[in-house]
């Protein structure tokens, strides 16, 4: 046994599953292969093949993006958290703060997830939350990763997968946020809004992508202030 592996996601996932979480999104029935708990995974051929990485490594980790070069995967990260933003303000979420923070890769082992971009909004706890916002601001920020993708012809397989990945995070937080697990209808019509919503507002996503390649941070009055310049 050799002392780790770093894998792909293609590698992790039965052909099946990746179909679903491409086409999905990765929703809560697949939330259970981020814990890297091999009794928990539900789909059997998954844990088959978890397992075997397991039985022929002493950690396993998966690393996303080996395709993409760190300026390429920088753009996405950035459209992906400007469309989040955009689309919430939008919708009437209030925005705090947006950032691009450093990614850390999954162990499977159970350590960290990755966390390659992140906002913080006004809600607090006992805020009655629009659950149709809610779920197509989430899914905005993969839609338009997607969009990018397949805009420079980079639409593989694997890459739709990863970038399916980076909104996991996102998309668990939704019953988290609701205090209740949500439907697939839910999710559906999130999605489906979000893919019409980052068209609708694309200008004010590029110009709020372009004002975090300069600062990399940014509050609401920055956010707003980048909107409205698209948006003229």
């Amino acid at each position: 046994m050799d002392r780790g592996s770093s894998v792909s996601w293609s590698q992790v996932l039965c052909s099946s599953c990746q179909d679903e979480i491409r086409t999905r999104g990765w929703r809560p029935r697949h939330h259970d292969l981020l814990r890297g708990k091999i009794a928990e995974i539900r789909c059997p051929r998954c844990r088959a093949s978890l397992q075997q990485l397991k039985d022929h490594h002493t950690s396993v980790r998966v690393l996303p993006w080996r395709w993409s070069t760190d300026p390429e995967r920088a753009e996405i990260t950035r459209q992906h958290e400007a469309a989040h933003t955009v689309i919430g303000e939008r919708l009437g979420l209030v925005l705090d703060e947006v950032r691009v923070e450093a990614a850390q890769p999954v162990d499977l082992s159970g350590h960290s997830l990755e966390c390659s971009g992140a906002i913080d909004w006004q809600l607090h706890p006992g805020d009655e939350v629009n659950e149709a916002a809610l779920a197509a601001m989430l899914f905005a920020g993969p839609a338009m990763a997607t969009e990018h993708l397949r805009t420079h012809g980079r639409d593989t397989p694997e890459a739709l997968l990863d970038v399916a990945y980076s909104g996991a995070a996102d998309l668990a937080s939704l019953s988290t946020t609701l205090g209740r697990q949500a439907p697939d209808t839910v999710y559906d019509q999130g999605q489906a809004d979000a893919n019409r919503l980052i068209t609708t507002y694309r200008d004010e996503i590029h110009a709020v992508a372009g004002a975090l390649a300069h600062a990399g941070r940014l509050k609401r009055p920055e956010v707003l202030a980048a909107m409205k310049q698209a948006s003229r």
